[in-house]
């Protein structure tokens, strides 16, 4: 993932997850690499800044694919995987501990149970990933979010 030699944009707003953070951490204030503090159109902004060669490369976030085709540049990049991560992050929805937000996490669990369970819902997915990962994402969506939604009551 480290190339020593390349400029590397490093977002500070966004966490990959627990080994890839750590990774970043370690050489986050190296020379080759700039930090992206601003939120605003994060995916945009790097987009431009490797198309423009500012940078060499960067992580990818959901959305960055559908991004660059919305920028008409996704046929000038290319998608690499992290053969280390190998699994791709569940979000939660976050409510307060209160009646409230029980019965809405009740709700909110019911709509996804119904949708989740048509086949249609995995084509929510692929625009977030690169052709070559869809087999993957297709592996670990059967196993994370397809097997227990079954199982649930």
């Amino acid at each position: 993932m480290w190339l020593p030699d390349r400029l590397f944009l490093y977002l500070k707003s966004i966490s990959f997850g627990k080994g890839i953070d750590e990774v970043l951490d370690k050489y986050k204030y190296k020379q080759n690499v700039i930090t992206e503090y601003d939120t605003a159109d994060l995916i945009g902004k790097s987009l431009k800044l490797l198309m423009n060669k500012r940078v060499d490369y960067m992580l990818s976030v959901d959305g960055t694919l559908n991004d660059a085709k919305k920028l008409g540049m996704a046929d000038k990049i290319a998608f690499i995987s992290i053969e280390e991560q190998d699994k791709y992050e569940i979000g939660y929805i976050t409510a307060p501990k209160n009646m409230w937000g029980k019965e809405t996490i009740n709700k909110v669990n019911s709509i996804l149970l119904n949708v989740i369970l048509s086949d249609n819902f995995f084509k929510y997915f692929k625009p977030l990933v690169d052709d070559a990962m869809i087999p993957k994402l297709r592996q670990h969506y059967n196993e994370s979010i397809l097997a227990p939604a079954k199982e649930a009551p």
